[in-house]
């Protein structure tokens, strides 16, 4: 009966294991192999092997592109635990139909293409967008400020895509903590 078990086992996993080798692996030994070699002027492959490309890897514009890249995603992941950590809280705080209907709010992006956000978010954030256009009205500025290709749209776009990514998590971890441990902790001193 264990073997019949183990080679059902086996004759399950081989299409996870042919899919993986197909479409993931041989893929990434390809681009592995091509970087090691030249390209042209055109971006074709010269099938001449090089360490260039990983020397240039050193040059400063590339450490500059490093650079703000890492300092986008902690500014991003900064932002989103400063804004998730809090919400997960107060939904620890609600009765289960609001917290229920917070967290499906919070998943309604998951159900939109993400093209669709991205159109919303131009919409918004242009130079003639709703933004610009509400705040010259109120008169709070003269002139449409440049709230899109730059680094503020780059953070927005990223903090509205993974923020769900970060609430779910913590709602799940914060979820779990004993009500008893809390309110002990009130005890000693601690505040609401």
């Amino acid at each position: 009966m264990k073997k019949n078990r183990d080679t059902f086992k086996i004759i399950f996993t081989l299409p996870v294991v042919i899919y993986s080798l197909l479409l993931i692996l041989i893929p990434l030994l390809y681009v592995l192999f091509l970087s090691f070699l030249k390209s042209d002027s055109y971006g074709g492959v010269i099938y001449t092997p090089t360490l260039s490309n990983y020397i240039e890897i050193f040059d400063i514009t590339y450490l500059n592109i490093f650079i703000k890249s890492f300092l986008i995603a902690l500014i991003t992941t900064a932002i989103c635990l400063i804004i998730s950590y809090p919400f997960a809280i107060f939904l620890m705080s609600k009765k289960e139909n609001t917290r229920n209907f917070l967290i499906k709010l919070v998943m309604v992006p998951f159900l939109m293409n993400s093209l669709l956000r991205t159109y919303g978010w131009i919409v918004l954030l242009r130079k003639n967008g709703i933004i610009n256009t509400g705040l010259i009205n109120f008169g709070f500025i003269d002139t449409p400020l440049n709230l899109m290709y730059n680094n503020f749209g780059i953070i927005i776009g990223m903090v509205y895509t993974l923020l769900p990514f970060m609430i779910l998590p913590i709602y799940s971890s914060v979820s779990k903590v004993d009500k008893n441990i809390i309110e002990a902790s009130y005890d000693l001193g601690a505040s609401k």
